[in-house]
C-alpha cells in the first residue's frame, strides 16, 4: 500500500489517499486546520467493494478492524499496551472480546493511590463494567493489587518482568505451549 498527500495553496494538508498496488484508492483521510494551525483529521473514507464506509473518528476506524478480527476468530484476545491509542477503539467495538490493559507505570502522577488517576486510565473502570475489558496486567503483585483497587476492576494479574544481559537460546522443542517466554 502506498499513499499520496494533497496540500492546498498554503501548504496545509487537506487529504491523504492510500492506494493499492494498481493505484486504486482504498482509504482517504480528510483534514482541516486546527486552531493551532495543525492538520486535524475530520473524516476517513474506506472503499469496501463497491461501497464507501465513512468514519468520523480514528477510534471508529480502528474499532472497525478490531471487529473484523473478532468476527474471523472466535478465540481472539486483545491486549492494550498504549491506552491513549487503543482504549477509544475498544470502547467503540461492536463485539465483546476478552481484552486486557497492560500497565507499565504508576497510576497517578505522584505514585500515591489516593491522588487523581492519570486521565488516560480513567476509561478503564467504565470499560470493565461494560464488559469491554476483561482485566489488567501489571508487572508486580503490588501493582496488580493497586490497579484493581484504584480502577475498581475485579480481574488484575501480575506477570513479572525482569531483565537479563545474556541471551539464552531455548530450543523450540523444549518450550511449553501457552507459556510466555519473553515479551519485548
Amino acid at each position: 500500500m502506498d499513499y499520496t498527500e494533497f496540500f492546498d495553496d498554503k501548504a496545509q494538508l487537506k487529504m491523504r489517499e492510500f492506494v493499492d498496488q494498481n493505484n486504486n484508492p482504498l482509504i482517504r483521510e480528510y483534514f482541516c486546520q486546527s486552531n493551532q494551525n495543525k492538520p486535524m483529521l475530520t473524516l476517513i473514507e474506506m472503499k469496501k467493494g463497491f461501497k464507501t464506509v465513512r468514519f468520523e473518528k480514528e477510534a471508529s476506524f480502528q474499532a472497525y478492524f478490531l471487529d473484523c478480527l473478532a468476527e474471523r476468530n472466535a478465540q481472539a484476545v486483545f491486549y492494550c499496551d498504549r491506552c491513549m491509542q487503543v482504549l477509544p477503539a475498544f470502547e467503540k467495538m461492536k463485539h465483546i472480546v476478552p481484552s486486557y490493559v497492560i500497565f507499565h507505570s504508576a497510576l497517578t502522577p505522584s505514585g500515591y493511590l489516593n491522588d487523581q488517576v492519570y486521565s488516560v486510565f480513567k476509561p478503564v473502570t467504565e470499560l470493565a463494567k461494560a464488559g469491554k475489558i476483561r482485566g489488567l496486567i501489571s508487572s508486580t503483585k503490588r501493582e496488580s493489587k493497586d490497579a484493581a483497587e484504584v480502577l475498581q476492576v475485579s480481574h488484575s494479574y501480575d506477570i513479572p518482568v525482569t531483565f537479563t544481559s545474556s541471551e539464552d537460546k531455548i530450543p523450540f522443542s523444549s518450550r511449553t505451549p501457552g507459556k510466555i517466554i519473553a515479551v519485548a
